[in-house]
């Protein structure tokens, strides 16, 4: 099927523009509900999505990467290099991005198996704050087979042009949670649907990580980039796990040390 042709634009008022407008300046797509993806890879993952597609821009020097992948009702719009310097505020060097619609956050009935023997591992994520952190989470869990990531109010937006980055478009594809009350919803999870919930933490007593098995059900719960998990989350878990390290070590960024874990727990034993 023949992609209808380039729609040049030469204007910065241009309507069409308004979603690329600002993008350095704190991405606002929790109020507006559209967001922005940059790369011509990330916008491939996005446009094979269940999310909308609302337009895809391109430079002039870049546009060939993704312009045979965009289907013929998405507009795709063209601007030259010096324009899109002066829309975006940063010299473009991925020249490729597009707006897409964000939809309604899952429920935990979406995204897990109806049948309760059925093997799932999800990771909570009570405060994540940073977006590269945020990013490379979403993008582990996809890699090692997470069922889905739950995340409490008081992480950062998933679909911030930062994370979209980071996560490779990942978030496109894992099940993410938007949990108005993420405890509640994991104590639910614990109670009527046989998860058992183990908090990463820094404690000698703990389990390490080689000695765990992980069941058939389980919600790993991971801290806040600087101050871990607090009391609350640790208590309502059902047993603790740590990663042994060197004594002139005191901890790991939260991404490696997901890493690590989720590369241990996609083994049911």
């Amino acid at each position: 099927m023949r992609r209808m042709p380039r729609i040049p634009v030469a204007d910065l008022s241009h309507p069409a523009l308004e979603a690329y407008r600002n993008l350095k300046q704190t991405n606002l797509t929790r109020r507006t509900g559209r967001f922005v993806v940059e790369g011509h890879r990330c916008v491939r993952r996005l446009l094979d999505s269940r999310f909308e597609t609302v337009s895809v821009l391109g430079s002039e020097r870049r546009v060939h990467l993704i312009e045979s992948d965009v289907p013929p009702e998405i507009p795709l719009y063209v601007v030259s290099e010096e324009l899109a310097r002066e829309l975006i505020g940063f010299n473009f060097h991925a020249g490729v991005m597009a707006c897409g619609q964000r939809g309604p956050s899952p429920s935990w009935d979406d995204v897990l198996p109806t049948d309760p023997q059925t093997p799932a591992l999800v990771v909570g994520c009570p405060r994540i704050t940073d977006p590269d952190n945020l990013g490379g989470l979403i993008r582990l869990c996809s890699g090692f087979g997470a069922t889905a990531i739950g995340l409490h109010p008081g992480c950062c937006d998933p679909f911030s042009r930062r994370v979209l980055r980071v996560s490779m478009g990942n978030a496109f594809h894992l099940p993410i949670v938007e949990s108005r009350d993420l405890a509640a919803d994991l104590t639910r999870l614990r109670d009527e649907r046989g998860f058992e919930i183990a908090a990463a933490v820094l404690d000698d007593a703990a389990r390490p990580l080689a000695a765990c098995v992980r069941p058939n059900r389980l919600v790993l719960l991971l801290g806040n980039e600087a101050d871990g998990l607090d009391s609350s989350w640790i208590d309502l878990s059902d047993w603790k796990v740590v990663i042994p390290m060197a004594d002139q070590a005191d901890s790991l960024n939260v991404t490696v040390a997901a890493g690590i874990m989720l590369h241990h727990f996609q083994r049911l034993s």
